[in-house]
């Protein structure tokens, strides 16, 4: 009685080892089969997400932000993050950097009216001033140097737009 009923303890005990096999490959294939798909899919779709949504370059003269504080002849401005470009899936904003102006003498001010126009159906220009600069301002802000990275610059032209 007792061979037999070893028999089946074995028997046994090689059928539940070939299910847990077979369940834990099953499991290891999904996970592997899900990271390589998804790396697949990526590589299929980067030329297509790179043509509609491109790397900004990677010389920077210009940016246009949100006047947070002024500081003497100094503007601080908050920006949408250069190298965070592409859409969030989950939903969340693109990431902000905060940048400091420094205004000279040579700075020049230019002040853009949308809510004017002239005879030919385009906005309004005037020259501007640092005193029209203010907290909540919408400025773009261009350099002589490429301020992709940099996070205090000399301005060339402060642009003032009124909406």
């Amino acid at each position: 009685m007792e061979k037999g009923m070893n028999k089946n303890i074995l028997i046994l005990g090689g059928v539940l080892l070939v299910i847990i096999f077979f369940v834990g490959g099953f499991f290891i294939g999904q996970s592997t089969g899900r990271t390589e798909g998804q790396k697949m899919g990526e590589a299929q779709y980067k030329s297509v997400v790179e043509t509609i949504y491109p790397k900004p370059p990677e010389v920077l003269n210009s940016v246009t932000g949100k006047v947070t504080n002024i500081y003497g002849a100094a503007i601080e401005i908050e920006i949408n993050n250069p190298e965070d470009y592409l859409p969030h899936t989950d939903g969340t904003p693109q990431t902000k950097q905060t940048r400091l102006v420094n205004t000279t003498p040579d700075t020049k001010y230019l002040f853009v009216d949308y809510t004017k126009f002239d005879k030919s159906g385009l906005p309004t220009q005037s020259n501007g001033a640092f005193s029209n600069i203010k907290a909540g301002d919408t400025i773009t802000v261009e350099s002589a140097a490429n301020i992709i990275t940099e996070q205090k610059f000399d301005a060339t032209k402060v642009t003032l737009v009124k909406y």
